[in-house]
Parts: structure tokens; C-alpha cells; sequence
């Protein structure tokens, strides 16, 4: 089948299913409320927003939650792992809440020499939704990771990391990878002696990052029955190479796991067009659609 044949099925069927979950309705922001800067732990930072879906009664209640468990998306924001802020990623989550899913946004411990910090918190913030998350309504069977950057590693780790337990009280259904950094030697080794290297800026020192960089890979937690993965990331990307990306799509493939990678020709780090972006946005839809 010739590429934009394929192009123009995949939106059709795309748009087909996701008419068939989002409401009819043209506005839809007044079904959904936020719990913000919940606890997962005790450092002022860790701290998570829920988004959840229900609608607003009035009083003496005023918001009245779904009456069904919710599928669920866990989204770390990036930022190197030294930087960044929860609330300036509701771009990124939006159109799940759009189409009824709730959100769990995370914040988590940063800044420089602080590794292995973020990926501890990771792991917390899905122990504290196993116990917690019946309470704001999870759907424990289908909950997604996604991220962007730092971020995306922080999905895929974690996702990757939580699959090996047995009897995990969640099922990690898949995870939405925006450009995020797999493996931290080779990227290490991209920045070398820039003072831009993030990884350095992370573990403190050049040595700490050769000692820490293979233990915080994505690679390195790798294993078959981890979750189907959609990556998406530009050709262009100068801050975490496209190379990362075939990485992992490849190592994915040879491990026989559902996963896909969406190129984005001349995209830079969250840097694409509006096309590219509603067309990946569909593209997401239609993966998660195919999840079982």
C-alpha cells in the first residue's frame, strides 16, 4: 500500500474512533475537576495534580464524579531532570481529557547532583495510585505512562520497571514516549564536556554520570513483556537525537513487543507543525485503540 494511502486510512479511522469515544458535545471543560498538589510523599516536591472526570452539580456537592472507574494517563513533564513544572504541560495532556480520560500530573524531585531522585519518585507515584487510586475513581486496567523529554524516559523506566512485578495491582496498558531519552551513556556521550550535558548536571559530575548512566538507561530495564510503546519524536531533534529514538524501536522489535515510531521529518525538540501535531495526536488515539 503506497505511504499516503496508508496516511489517509489511518486518519479516517482515527477520526472514526474518536467520534465514537469523545461526547458530542462542542464544549466539554466543565466535566472534569482538578485535585491539586496531592502528596505521593514527603518532600514538598513530590506532589501530584488529578484530573478527573465527572460534572459540576451545584451545590451542596458541586462536583459529582464519574460513576465508572476511568482509563488513566500518568504524565512526568521534562526538563533534564533539573528543571521544569507540572503545570505548564496541560497542552500535552488535554485531548485525553477531551475524549474521558482522567490525568494523573506529576511533579517530582529536581535539580542538579539529585540522581537517582526523579526516577525513585516515578516509581513512588505508581505505588501511591495502586493503593490510592480506587478513591478518584482509576481504572487499574487501563492506565497509560507518557512524558516528553526527561519525561519520556521517566515513562518508559518506570513502565518498563513496574512490568517485571508480580501481582502489580496495575496494569500498565501502554506508553506514549515524546522524545525521551533512552540511553543515557550514549547520550553522555552526545553532550561530552558541553555544560548543557544534562546528565552531568543531573549526577553531579562527569564521573558520577559514566558511573550512574548504564543503571538509569532505559536499556538497561528492557524485557519482553514490557508495554506496547508509541514514540514520538523529530528528525531534527538536537537536545535528545532521533538516534535514541530508532534505539529503542529497534531493541523493541527484537524483543517482539507492540511499538511504534512516529518520525517526524524536520521536527526539532517539541518542535513540530500544527500538522504534524494533529496528525500524531490522531496517531495516538488510534494505538491506544488497538491496546487490548
Amino acid at each position: 500500500m503506497k505511504p499516503t494511502v496508508y496516511l489517509l486510512l489511518t486518519v479516517i479511522l482515527c477520526s472514526q474512533w474518536v467520534k465514537g469515544q469523545q461526547t458530542q458535545d462542542p464544549f466539554w471543560s466543565h466535566k472534569f475537576s482538578v485535585v491539586s498538589n496531592t502528596p505521593y510523599g514527603e518532600d514538598p516536591a513530590q506532589r501530584l495534580d488529578l484530573y478527573l472526570q465527572g460534572e459540576f452539580i451545584g451545590e451542596p456537592q458541586y462536583f459529582k464524579p464519574a460513576p465508572t472507574p476511568r482509563p488513566t494517563v500518568v504524565y512526568f513533564h521534562g526538563g533534564g531532570w533539573i528543571s521544569g513544572e507540572k503545570e505548564t504541560r496541560l497542552g500535552l495532556f488535554m485531548h485525553y481529557l477531551e475524549r474521558g480520560w482522567q490525568v494523573v500530573n506529576v511533579e517530582y524531585r529536581l535539580g542538579k547532583n539529585t540522581a537517582p531522585n526523579a526516577v525513585t519518585d516515578a516509581k513512588a507515584v505508581l505505588e501511591w495510585l495502586g493503593t490510592h487510586g480506587k478513591k478518584f475513581n482509576v481504572d487499574f486496567e487501563q492506565i497509560i505512562l507518557s512524558g516528553e523529554s526527561a519525561g519520556g524516559h521517566l515513562a518508559l523506566y518506570t513502565g518498563f520497571e513496574y512490568t517485571k512485578q508480580e501481582n502489580a495491582p496495575l496494569h500498565i496498558k501502554g506508553i506514549i514516549n515524546w522524545f525521551g531519552a533512552v540511553d543515557l551513556c550514549a547520550l553522555d556521550t552526545y553532550y561530552g564536556d558541553n555544560p548543557m550535558n544534562y546528565l552531568r548536571l543531573w549526577t553531579g559530575s562527569e564521573t558520577a554520570a559514566k558511573e550512574k548512566c548504564e543503571a538509569l538507561s532505559v536499556t538497561t530495564v528492557l524485557h519482553q513483556k514490557v508495554p506496547p510503546v508509541l514514540s514520538i519524536h523529530g528528525t531534527e531533534d538536537t537536545v535528545v537525537p532521533f538516534d535514541q529514538a530508532e534505539l529503542l524501536h529497534q531493541k523493541l522489535e527484537d524483543l517482539g513487543v507492540t511499538n511504534q515510531l512516529l518520525p517526524q521529518k524536520g521536527g526539532k525538540h517539541m518542535g513540530f507543525t500544527n500538522t504534524q501535531f494533529q496528525t500524531i495526536q490522531s496517531e495516538i488515539f488510534y494505538f491506544l485503540s488497538q491496546l487490548k
